[in-house]
């Protein structure tokens, strides 16, 4: 796992833009009606897409996935004992992760 946290940090760009993105997004929604007939039309051409619910509310997920990560590797941690040779290297990727 602590091989993929450089990859975390592409992340980083979308959450210090989600704010702005979501504003953005709602507002075409409302004032472009071509957007939001694209976005219905998108959703319902691919059978992925149709139970996602609002765009607005499929954005969010990439701001609650290292958050989840996190308390994943917690609660592995909580489960290997004190000696175990992994706990080391686990502690170290919970605290990368932060």
């Amino acid at each position: 796992f602590q091989q993929l946290l450089p990859y975390f940090k592409a992340y980083t760009n979308y959450i210090n833009n989600y704010q702005n993105h979501l504003t953005t997004l709602i507002q075409l929604k409302k004032t472009n009606k071509n957007f939001t007939t694209w976005i219905q039309k998108t959703q319902k051409n691919h059978p992925q897409l149709e139970n996602i619910g609002d765009i607005t509310d499929l954005s969010i997920t990439p701001i609650q996935r290292i958050p989840r990560y996190v308390l994943l590797l917690k609660e592995l941690l909580s489960c290997t004992p004190p000696d175990d040779i992994d706990r080391e290297e686990l502690e170290a990727t919970i605290e990368k992760t932060r």
